[in-house]
């Protein structure tokens, strides 16, 4: 069979369609999605795909990602496969992916080669732990599961990769288990908060930035709509919340440093010029240590 290789233009339009396929289930079934990743941030920097971008990712509310994997392979037109851990076989990612039967991906010049189809990745939105540390180590054991997984998918490792002498009896190990069930034990692992009760919410089954994920679940909990190549989709970041995001990761950042490597915030501290209410921001960081210190010195004295 002949094949015809696509431009870049060529692969935004199948991913474009795709995309507004699922648009339409999620409309149709009240299914809240949000863009995320490259596809984010080529929304609000260029209204559409970055130029060298080719795919699309989104996310969704864990309760509302369980509605889509349910219903989605009977909704979505039969060019697009709904691939998941536990009902495709040697699918190894903890996260739905959207594949076009009509398109194919030649990685076979990788070292770790596969035959793929152009595709939209939907990632869900877990719950996490509010204390800081405790989201840090959460994300540790995430990252412990995302490494066996990544081995067990792995045909070989590269000349310059790092800590080959543990990858090498890994791969072994990890390839006595399916994919599927390296995948599956990965997202099990993601979801044991729930989304709906959580104060902070965050994509757990990609691990690229950790702890890095964890932001106010109310963030997830509303929406507004941008452009993205003509077509009204929702997105969450830019939405009333945006300068208390702001605020938020100004605050949880000098907590955390002041709480670990107090001279490392001092030093960052004695040379910022902050605005005004930068400075009601970091006040009220040191009036919730000052607090915290009290509380502990009271409980302190308290016991005999």
């Amino acid at each position: 069979m002949e094949h015809t290789y696509l431009t870049m233009d060529g692969i935004h339009a199948v991913c474009l369609d795709m995309l507004r396929a699922v648009d339409e289930v999620c409309r149709a079934e009240n299914i809240q999605y949000f863009l995320s990743g490259g596809t984010l941030l080529g929304a609000v920097r260029h209204q559409g795909f970055i130029p060298w971008d080719d795919d699309v990712d989104l996310m969704m509310p864990r309760p509302e990602y369980e509605r889509f994997l349910k219903i989605a392979a009977k909704r979505l037109p039969p060019r697009y496969e709904l691939a998941f851990a536990d009902r495709t076989e040697e699918y190894a990612f903890p996260w739905i992916r959207i594949c076009d039967r009509f398109t194919a991906v030649d990685d076979s010049g990788m070292q770790n080669a596969r035959t793929r189809t152009l595709f939209i990745d939907v990632f869900p939105i877990d719950g996490l732990p509010a204390n800081p540390r405790a989201s840090e180590l959460f994300f540790r054991k995430i990252r412990a599961y995302d490494v066996l997984l990544k081995c067990a998918r792995k045909k070989a490792l590269y000349p310059d990769e790092r800590l080959k002498w543990l990858k090498r009896p890994l791969m072994a190990l990890t390839r006595l288990r399916r994919l599927p069930k390296s995948a599956l034990s990965l997202d099990r692992a993601a979801r044991r908060r729930s989304f709906s009760r959580a104060k902070y919410a965050g994509v757990c089954v990609v691990t690229h930035y950790g702890s890095r994920e964890r932001m106010p679940a109310e963030v997830f909990r509303g929406a507004v709509n941008v452009t993205f190549e003509g077509l009204t989709v929702p997105e969450p970041l830019l939405n009333g919340n945006h300068a208390h995001i702001v605020d938020w990761q100004l605050s949880e950042s000098l907590y955390i440093t002041l709480r670990r490597r107090p001279e490392m915030a001092k030093a960052y501290l004695d040379g910022r010029k902050f605005t005004r209410h930068q400075q009601q921001v970091v006040d009220a960081v040191f009036d919730r240590i000052r607090e915290e210190d009290e509380a502990a010195k009271a409980q302190t004295e308290e016991q005999p």
